[in-house]
């Protein structure tokens, strides 16, 4: 039975595996054939010499194969191919383009492999160079250039080397990119470069280009709330900060190369400054850093006391003045401004420093009420490279003692700035951004002095114009209390109607209508410093205050048509409906014209400023301009220089005298020794 079994297995077996295995399934001497031989897959190795180039460039393909009979090409290239070689692919659009090499064996089973080449349009090519090291830092466009990385910004890594290759497949997000500063993410690593139009397509970033972080994060306390801006280039307020902060870098550097010889080509090289100094520079950086981090914990830690929620942002930078420290050849560590005493080391020399906050509590009141701003911008701050305040004190400002030094606590990093705080309530409504709002004003540091304004204001925009109109009441003067974190005066109520008018090319005008005696304008008051979940801030803005905006508007936008004024927005368009119209057209401002004075000033987008003043009551006039200097001449015996004087206004204007270039100490500020 068990030979029988076997037997029969094993023909079972033969039966199976005849058609795979060529055996003897017999008896006798009968012999097989040979297995016939395995052939090999096909082995690729693909590579691309530049995996990110820009449009209308070239990258070479690399590939080898074994055991191949042939290759061919599909996705963005095509054709047979030889078993190994390389190819310069030039790729004329932008985007991620594949491509795909498919080998085949000689018994056609075929492998295949894929690389991916990104083609843009070139932002700029960093070079990243700082003494704690250069790889893996993340850095993010500033679209609107408040130091913060928005929704929408975005971030970018560096390589090992420090470098990172920044395209984008749009050609106009391209353009866009480049108009503004590229920051890093990391606080541990504070880096900052301005917009191409300084930096060019090759950026070298380090702690020298940082210094220029003094220019970001501008005109928070007119607009409350950039991060609510459009990220686009297109939006007016975006575009306003690119050409004014253009307009100031060109100046620093038109200082530092009168004064130092350094371009700002220069300025981008990792040989700039010897390493020693780049360490030094950023032991500054990281000090004023981690003063800004113990404000904003402690910020923090109040605002969660208060049982709301509050979005919690913070800043921080060196002033443009630490430029002559560190590009000082002759006397470092010392101020090429401030050359005694002596320095003994870099660790006894103060600089000055700035910080910005800025708290947000959506639906303050309740649902689908105002939203809450609080706002401190601190500038002038004397600061130690081991993360301590100075006393602003001459004997501080070099080889100074422990006397000197402060706790960087809230109270002190208040106390020894120069503080403008804002508290303001907005809300957006069919009229724009409504907002009531109160800054208190340092005026003078030493003594604390200090200033408080109260606003109710309406903001809107075009795609050229970002335009905030507002009454203002002045609340007096008082001596800044560090405990209340504010200025407490008594009340004044003298008020005025301001604009506040920036535009898409980088010109600003600020206008006042003010009345110095109080009582002119008859409109309600609002005291905002009383506004708190108990007694909220109306509903909207009263509609007293919204028919003197919209009047005071008419105004300054001609809505008259008055032929001898201009047809496009003007601070002007008041001053000469006044002159000229005021007694026919507007009886009513008859009785009070006597009592009010007409301010304005501007900045064109090369930095000149030009301020004007009109006194009613005395109808003289005060024009300041690079190429005017006239006080207190009669208006109508006068009435061409005043003509003279708004011409020059003008953002087209070439005036005769150039713009004087002055150093700037830590110190003492502008100084032209």
């Amino acid at each position: 039975m068990y030979d029988l079994i076997m037997r029969s297995f094993f023909k079972l077996i033969c039966f199976f595996f005849i058609p795979f295995v060529l055996i003897s399934c017999g008896g006798g001497g009968g012999g097989g054939s040979a297995s016939a031989p395995t052939i090999p897959l096909v082995s690729i190795n693909f590579s691309v010499s530049d995996a990110e180039i820009d449009v209308d460039d070239s990258t070479t393909l690399s590939w080898s194969t074994s055991n191949a009979s042939s290759c061919s090409a599909s996705g963005s290239w095509s054709g047979s191919k030889a078993l190994s070689g390389s190819e310069s692919i030039q790729i004329s659009s932008s985007g991620t383009k594949n491509f795909t090499l498919t080998c085949q064996n000689s018994e056609g089973t075929s492998s295949s492999r894929t690389v991916s080449v990104f083609a843009g349009y070139q932002v700029t090519d960093i070079s990243i160079s700082h003494p704690s090291g250069v790889s893996g830092i993340q850095m993010y466009v500033d679209i609107n250039s408040n130091s913060l990385n928005d929704s929408g910004e975005p971030i970018f890594t560096s390589d090992s080397d420090g470098k990172i290759e920044i395209r984008h497949q749009d050609l106009d997000t391209s353009i866009c990119y480049q108009k503004f500063p590229i920051i890093s993410v990391d606080n541990e690593t504070i880096l900052y470069s301005p917009s191409t139009n300084f930096r060019g397509p090759d950026d070298g970033v380090n702690p020298l280009t940082t210094i220029f972080s003094d220019t970001n994060n501008r005109y928070a306390t007119v607009i409350f709330d950039t991060s609510e801006n459009d990220q686009s280039c297109t939006d007016v307020i975006n575009l306003f900060f690119h050409n004014w902060v253009s307009s100031w870098i060109e100046r620093i550097i038109l200082r530092l190369e009168t004064f130092y010889g350094y371009t700002y080509e220069d300025l981008m090289s990792s040989n700039a400054i010897s390493s020693q100094k780049f360490g030094d520079l950023a032991k500054f950086q990281n000090s004023i850093e981690s003063i800004e981090n113990t404000l904003y914990n402690q910020l923090s830690e109040a605002a969660s006391q208060t049982g709301l929620s509050y979005n919690l942002y913070s800043t921080s930078e060196l002033d443009e003045s630490t430029f002559s420290i560190f590009l000082n050849n002759s006397t470092y560590p010392n101020p090429s401004t401030d050359t005694s005493p002596v320095a003994i080391s870099i660790d006894d020399v103060a600089v000055q420093a700035g910080l910005f906050v800025r708290l947000k509590a959506e639906d303050y009141f309740g649902s689908n009420t105002w939203d809450n701003f609080g706002i401190f911008e601190i500038d002038d701050l004397m600061i130690s490279n081991n993360g301590e305040i100075l006393l602003d004190e001459e004997s501080c400002h070099i080889n100074f003692s422990n006397l000197c030094k402060l706790e960087s606590t809230l109270t002190n990093i208040i106390s020894y700035g120069s503080v403008d705080l804002f508290d303001a309530y907005t809300k957006n409504t069919s009229r724009g951004l409504e907002a009531f709002s109160r800054e208190d004003l340092i005026v003078q540091k030493d003594t604390g002095l200090c200033r408080v304004w109260e606003d109710r204001s309406i903001s809107s925009k075009t795609p050229q114009q970002f335009v905030k109109i507002a009454y203002s009441e002045y609340r007096g003067e008082g001596t800044w209390d560090a405990e209340f974190i504010g200025c407490p005066t008594f009340d004044d109520n003298y008020s005025g109607l301001t604009i506040t008018d920036l535009r898409d090319t980088g010109e600003s005008y600020y206008t006042e209508l003010w009345d110095n005696y109080g009582g002119s304008f008859n409109l309600p008051s609002a005291y905002v410093g009383d506004f708190d979940t108990d007694y909220p801030p109306p509903e909207q803005i009263e509609t007293e205050i919204v028919s003197a905006l919209a009047k005071f508007e008419s105004f300054y936008n001609n809505t008259a048509n008055r032929p001898e004024l201009s047809s496009e927005p003007s601070p002007f368009n008041i001053l000469l409906d006044l002159l000229l119209y005021a007694y026919d057209a507007y009886e009513e401002y008859e009785s009070i014209l006597y009592n009010l004075d007409f301010y304005t000033h501007s900045q064109d987008r090369n930095g000149r400023f030009k301020v004007m003043w009109v006194s009613f009551d005395t109808l003289t006039f005060t024009c300041s301009t690079p190429d005017l200097d006239i006080t207190d001449l009669d208006v109508y015996s006068n009435f061409g220089l005043v003509l003279d004087c708004i011409d020059q206004f003008s953002p087209t204007y070439n005036f005769i005298n150039e713009a004087s270039v002055s150093n700037k100490s830590p110190y003492r500020g502008v100084v032209n020794d």
